[in-house]
């Protein structure tokens, strides 16, 4: 990737931090919320693959779901345990290269992309 170090830098410096939380972010991150609730139900195992700061990650564990987000950025990681209301997994890892077991979530989130 020609600016992978762009796009980590971006996100690395904090990016995400807020911007879910007003304006068009605010509206997105509603919406989203009401498109991903028709697709996960019960208790779920969910991959959050590039979960940010853990916005989406936070709220799916204080639904029930058992979350494992990973993000490249270490700083987005960081926040997001900082700032955990409820427990979920955080860990950075890259999406081009996971290791995880193979069908071992019922739903995977890449980008707010639904993935069963």
């Amino acid at each position: 990737m020609e600016n992978s170090k762009e796009v980590f830098d971006f996100y690395n410096n904090g990016a995400e931090i807020g911007r879910l939380e007003s304006g068009l972010g605010m509206v997105e991150f509603y919406r989203s919320r009401e498109i991903i609730s028709q697709y996960i139900s019960g208790k779920s195992t969910v991959y959050d693959i590039g979960g940010g700061i853990g916005k989406y990650s936070g709220w799916l564990a204080e639904n029930g779901h058992n979350v494992t987000m990973i993000e490249l950025a270490p700083i987005a990681v960081e926040y997001a345990v900082k700032n955990m209301k409820v427990p979920y997994t955080a860990i950075v890892g890259d999406a081009r290269s996971l290791n995880l077991p193979d069908q071992s979530a019922d739903v995977c989130c890449y980008a707010w992309q639904l993935l069963q």
